[in-house]
């Protein structure tokens, strides 16, 4: 289990892997993949999405940029990505997520 960044993007969940990572490598070997998000602050939303991950061989620039921006600040995401030099993979899971809100289990 490796953090990463992502985004939601029609119907995906979407993110940007470089070239030579090991999870590159192993979603190439498999495509079977489990996305796990998780807020770590109340009310502790989450979702687990599996399925086969569809691996986008392109130019990522945008796709990078837009990602970080969800965490960074679009003009921060824009510096980030641009400073980026090994080339990447757009990965994308579009299986439908598990939900849960723990939310009610929290004394008010």
């Amino acid at each position: 289990m490796t953090p990463v960044w992502f985004r939601r993007n029609d119907g995906a969940f979407e993110v940007v892997i470089a070239e030579g990572d090991p999870k590159l490598r192993n979603l190439r070997r498999d495509p079977r993949c489990v996305f796990l998000v998780f807020e770590a602050a109340p009310p502790f939303h989450g979702l687990e999405v599996r399925g086969e991950a569809e691996l986008v061989d392109r130019d990522v620039a945008a796709a990078r940029a837009d990602i970080a921006g969800r965490y960074l600040g679009a003009e921060a995401g824009a510096r980030f990505a641009a400073e980026r030099t090994k080339p990447g993979v757009l990965v994308r899971l579009t299986a439908k997520p598990r939900e849960w809100d723990l939310g009610a289990m929290i004394p008010s």
